[in-house]
């Protein structure tokens, strides 16, 4: 097995049978791959270090995603924040950095959140909540208007 790029600049793997036939497999990224490819970010903090892993288009999009401007929690917290108009990508990154939310200031972010979007709400209420049955007491509270934490 070889491993290349196709024309178009794409990663591949490259299996050649015999001399006048090749079988060309386009780089994807499987959930081994992804496990393997967080390992090497945290060990590394290079992205560029992925594209073996992953691929060259999904490292660029990758590398696109985690530098693109986002508002922080921080922002949220201290209502530091103007426009809110972004485009999906970039509400999905936001609502992916608050998630590390305390329960004490979950409310105001929710509140946030749901200026997003229905859909983000939802979003955020699940990685939110990670498998945590107080967690999700909380959100069901929340949701039905008890703003009693």
């Amino acid at each position: 097995m070889l491993h290349g790029q196709t024309g178009d600049g794409k990663s591949a793997r490259v299996k050649q049978i015999d001399p006048n036939t090749k079988i060309i497999y386009l780089a994807s990224a499987d959930s081994r791959k992804w496990e393997m490819a967080s390992k090497v970010l945290n060990k590394t903090g290079k992205p560029d270090m992925l594209r073996t892993l992953i691929g060259t288009e999904l490292t660029y999009d990758f590398k696109n995603f985690i530098t693109q401007k986002v508002i922080t929690l921080e922002d949220v917290l201290n209502d530091n924040y103007d426009n809110i108009e972004m485009n999906i990508s970039s509400k999905y990154a936001t609502v992916a950095s608050l998630v590390r939310v305390d329960e004490a200031n979950v409310q105001k972010v929710r509140k946030f959140v749901n200026k997003l979007g229905p859909e983000f709400l939802s979003i955020f209420d699940s990685m939110w909540i990670m498998r945590s049955d107080e967690r999700l007491e909380i959100i069901a509270a929340l949701r039905m208007g008890d703003k009693q934490i």
